[in-house]
């Protein structure tokens, strides 16, 4: 009557692989993103140390709590990743 293929349950191991494999892909995209915010950080702070040198103190402390939110948004995606 019915077709064995539908209400076969899956194998328990290729569950547990396949969750592991979206795990792990998930991993990697958390430590890309990491990366990619310290990459900006860096930027960002070269681009402070320039307007503090040429006396732009408004445009540099707005981009230093732009660093400070980057260093937020880094903590939570390793909390994340933990």
């Amino acid at each position: 009557m019915g077709n064995k293929a539908q209400t076969a349950k899956p194998d328990p191991k290729e569950v547990a692989k396949e969750q592991k494999k979206v795990v792990r892909g998930a991993q990697r995209k958390l430590t890309r993103e990491v990366t990619n915010i310290d990459r900006n950080e860096k930027k960002t702070l070269a681009e402070i140390k320039k307007m503090a040198e040429k006396g732009q103190h408004g445009p540099a402390k707005i981009l230093s709590k732009d660093v400070a939110r980057q260093r937020q948004q880094k903590n939570q995606y390793l909390m994340m990743g933990s």
